[in-house]
């Protein structure tokens, strides 16, 4: 169950990110910090996901499976490998 909460709040804080002032200034912090972990991470990998023919996203956790950077955006998701810092989301 926790899973299915991490991926509803990562996909949803990722949309508010696209709006002016709808996230805090810690959670763009800790989603920056955790998505240039991730863009170095041979785990990620080019995932093409589409509904209805509109491309939902482009990347993947090889280890997790969750989409690229929305799990960046989950504040208590954890990095499979460990490669996030425990501070980060705390």
């Amino acid at each position: 169950m926790a899973n299915l909460k991490n991926i509803a709040e990562g996909w949803v804080n990722f949309i508010k990110s696209s709006q002016p002032d709808r996230l805090s200034e810690e959670m763009k912090i800790m989603a920056e910090k955790r998505a240039n972990i991730c863009k170095t991470c041979p785990s990620l990998l080019f995932s093409e996901f589409t509904i209805m023919g509109k491309n939902i996203f482009k990347y993947k956790c090889k280890e997790c499976g969750c989409a690229f950077p929305m799990m960046t955006y989950a504040k208590l998701k954890k990095c499979p490998k460990g490669k996030w810092p425990d501070d980060i989301g705390t």
